[in-house]
């Protein structure tokens, strides 16, 4: 967006009396998002009942987005719709729930404290924050900048600066593999097993992984693990160095795979 620097802002601006009851801009909109986006995992209500959400994350109606910001339902569609196209959500949706997870969230939770303007500020400033830290503001505590690198927090600048750009379909499939499966609750450690057994099902071909990986977020399926064995392994059964008429073949059962796994017929 910018070079500049983030701010803190209170969550009660947008039901303080003292502004008038008007329809959302489309910032307020987005900054609304933010600001009632999940701080750190837990259990709240969601579109359609309780659920889980990690840090980062919302889940409401559409119906309830456009009563809050007095838009109508197809514009808030319209709205979410060109964010996720733009890389600003990505829609985590899961356990009939519609989920989108903040990208790169950590950025707006991260606040510089105020530039010293004496000998004494510069030992500490009015929150009480030693200099050359931050104060994270969801809980009180302070982050050195390595707790704020290690929290995923960009020091570049640009609050939607393009994330660093991946070296091949590898480093992509283990970058949004993971994001997608800590997503589905999976750990680390555990995720990148998953990501190394997909591998092999595939026949070593990250973007075919990726793209059951992608299948199953936009089916917002219930078991999404599964759902991705299966399409992986469908394909299994083809040799090494097919010939491109023994691709085609392979790309055409991927894809009666899929057509049959939509349909629930998961034989």
């Amino acid at each position: 967006m910018t070079e500049r620097s983030v701010f803190a802002v209170d969550r009660g601006v947008f039901t303080d009396p003292d502004f008038a009851d008007e329809p959302f801009t489309e910032r307020e909109a987005w900054l609304w998002l933010i600001s009632d986006a999940s701080f750190k995992a837990g259990r709240r209500r969601g579109s359609s009942g309780v659920v889980e959400l990690n840090r980062g994350e919302f889940s409401h109606s559409v119906r309830f987005m456009a009563e809050a910001w007095k838009w109508s339902k197809s514009r808030v569609d319209r709205f979410l719709d060109r964010l996720e196209k733009r890389d600003m959500i990505r829609d985590t949706s899961r356990d009939s729930q519609k989920v989108y997870l903040i990208k790169n969230y950590n950025r707006f939770q991260v606040v510089a404290a105020p530039k010293r303007d004496s000998e004494g500020d510069a030992l500490r400033d009015d929150s009480g924050t030693p200099a050359g830290q931050t104060r994270n503001w969801e809980t009180g505590k302070e982050d050195t900048k390595a707790d704020a690198l290690d929290a995923g927090a960009s020091t570049s600048p640009g609050l939607f600066a393009e994330e660093p750009a991946y070296a091949n379909d590898r480093d992509r499939l283990w970058g949004e593999g993971k994001t997608a499966l800590a997503a589905w609750g999976v750990q680390p450690k555990p995720a990148g097993q998953m990501i190394g057994k997909w591998l092999r099902d595939s026949g070593d071909d990250p973007p075919k992984v990726l793209a059951a990986i992608r299948r199953a977020e936009q089916q917002r399926t219930e078991d999404p693990i599964p759902f991705v064995t299966r399409i992986l392994q469908a394909d299994r059964s083809r040799p090494n160095g097919g010939s491109p008429r023994e691709d085609r073949r392979s790309t055409s059962a991927i894809e009666r795979r899929l057509t049959d796994l939509d349909a629930g017929r998961f034989g």
